[in-house]
């Protein structure tokens, strides 16, 4: 089969299309006939060389269908995703004709969309899902805003949520985009500011907030939360990126789940080990931390 390789790390110009073995039929596994493939941020690091695991051919998703399942999960030709799992990480991923994912992580299509729309889908929405329902754990009724809503992921996340019966405020630096976001069910739009929260009515009264902006407004939307609310930025590497950890981890640790506070120990524990701050910093970091996971009996 033909796939796309590496002949190192670097740029694009270092992918090169090859032939290789097809993979083969492998117990609790699917092979899958790729039909189209997403490309995704991730994989443009892996093919730097800056990701710790990386298979010879990258592609953490793709759409298809099933050539083979020896477990008789999926039937043969059947239109099917496939995402993650491994794959282009631990294993040979999607960057090919052929690639073999676990059945965990494929799901059958019912749709007739052609094949690069379809490919568009998984992860998007799949990341979308797991930030809205297991990170910010939605409920009916709640409100929910989203920052940076006219990105694929944002308004992934804005149908679903509407879906869901959330009342959405989206918020777009383009005013031009409003109409687009009510048309998909915003209940409201505002224009993307880093000092939102002194602007927008509900401040203080927002249940969830799904953050695509970035770091420059993880304080502005810790603000505009109510007591108990939750928000779900879409990086950690905020640590690394700014100067004021103090404002931002004192703050961040009275308000964050569990488990996105063991991110934030393992991220801090990885800079530390860099040394990509001051000692002070460090010490700021520790401090806020101990006491967070001290108050939620997380083992340090």
């Amino acid at each position: 089969m033909r796939a796309i390789l590496r002949r190192h790390f670097g740029g694009p110009e270092v992918l090169e299309i090859r032939e290789m073995p097809e993979p083969e039929p492998k117990a609790g596994h699917a092979v899958i006939e790729v039909k189209a493939f997403g490309l995704n941020h991730a994989e443009l690091h892996m093919r730097k060389g800056e990701w710790a695991e990386i298979a010879d051919v990258s592609g953490i998703e793709c759409v298809g269908i099933i050539k083979s399942c020896p477990g008789g999960e999926f039937p043969v030709g059947a239109k099917v995703a496939a995402l993650m799992g491994g794959l282009g990480r631990t294993i040979n991923g999607s960057y090919a004709e052929y690639t073999r994912a676990p059945v965990s992580n494929i799901a059958l299509i019912d749709a007739d969309l052609p094949w690069a729309e379809l490919a568009a889908i998984p992860e998007t929405y799949a990341t979308a899902w797991t930030c809205l329902y297991r990170n910010l754990e939605i409920q009916r009724g709640q409100l929910l805003v989203i920052r940076g809503a006219t990105s694929s992921f944002g308004q992934a996340a804005l149908k679903m949520a509407v879906n869901a019966g959330l009342r959405v405020i989206a918020t777009t630096r383009n005013p031009e985009r409003f109409t687009q976001l009510e048309k998909l069910g915003a209940e409201r739009c505002e224009i993307e500011r880093p000092d939102l929260s002194k602007h927008i009515p509900e401040a203080k009264k927002i249940d969830a907030i799904l953050d695509l902006v970035g770091n420059t407004v993880l304080l502005d939307s810790l603000a505009m939360l109510r007591r108990g609310g939750t928000t779900q930025p879409t990086s950690t590497t905020f640590l690394s990126e700014t100067p004021y950890i103090d404002q931002i981890l004192v703050p961040l640790t009275t308000r964050i789940r569990p488990e996105t506070a063991n991110t934030l120990k393992r991220v801090c524990l990885e800079q530390k080990l860099n040394r990509r701050w001051p000692d002070s910093a460090q010490e700021i970091v520790d401090l806020a931390l101990s006491q967070w996971f001290a108050k939620e009996g997380i083992a340090d």
